[in-house]
């Protein structure tokens, strides 16, 4: 009878350990594949965050080009306002004329500045929005990075439990079956 107990023990212990080794395999698995989709996420974070850097390289410089276009507009309406100013003064009709051609003549490259100003414009918009999108996809990439390496952690220390679990159920069941 006492043998009998000790078979049935041996048996169940037996089978305890194949379990936890199961489990522990199963554990070992999930690790596997956690750390592949830690990786991964990080590797889409620094995508991102390559994406959002050259954004912002791109906005500083479409910005600093509407900057550029609309100091050379007020420029160019400075000059025409002092050409105003001349015409103004001037009595001979000849002198004025020749005013006037160089008046016409600044107005259109006001006009062609004007054209650049609204383009660097509408670009750096486009940019600085682009930027900001560049910027909140990193962010959440990032999140989501962090967020997959916490589960990597965790399920690393469950496999490391169910693997010392194994590890006693099998001490366990060499001892009942001696």
């Amino acid at each position: 009878e006492a043998a009998a107990a000790a078979a049935t023990k041996a048996t169940e212990a037996k089978t305890a350990a194949t379990a936890a080794q199961k489990a522990a395999s199963d554990t070992a698995a999930r690790l596997a594949t956690e750390q592949k989709q830690a990786a991964d996420a990080a590797a889409q974070a620094k995508i991102a965050a390559d994406a959002a850097v050259k954004a912002t390289v791109e906005k500083v410089a479409a910005v600093e080009a509407a900057t550029k276009a609309s100091q050379d507009l007020a420029k160019v309406l400075a000059d025409k306002a002092v050409l105003a100013e001349q015409a103004a003064k001037e009595t001979d009709q000849t002198a004025r004329a020749e005013i006037q051609k160089k008046i016409d003549e600044v107005t259109t490259k006001v006009e062609e500045v004007q054209k650049t100003v609204e383009s660097a414009t509408t670009k750096a918009d486009a940019a600085v929005a682009a930027q900001a999108t560049a910027v909140e996809a990193a962010d959440v990439a990032t999140k989501e990075a962090q967020t997959q390496a916490t589960e990597a952690i965790d399920v690393k220390t469950e496999s490391l439990v169910k693997t010392a679990e194994a590890t006693k159920a099998v001490a366990a069941a060499t001892v009942a079956t001696k």
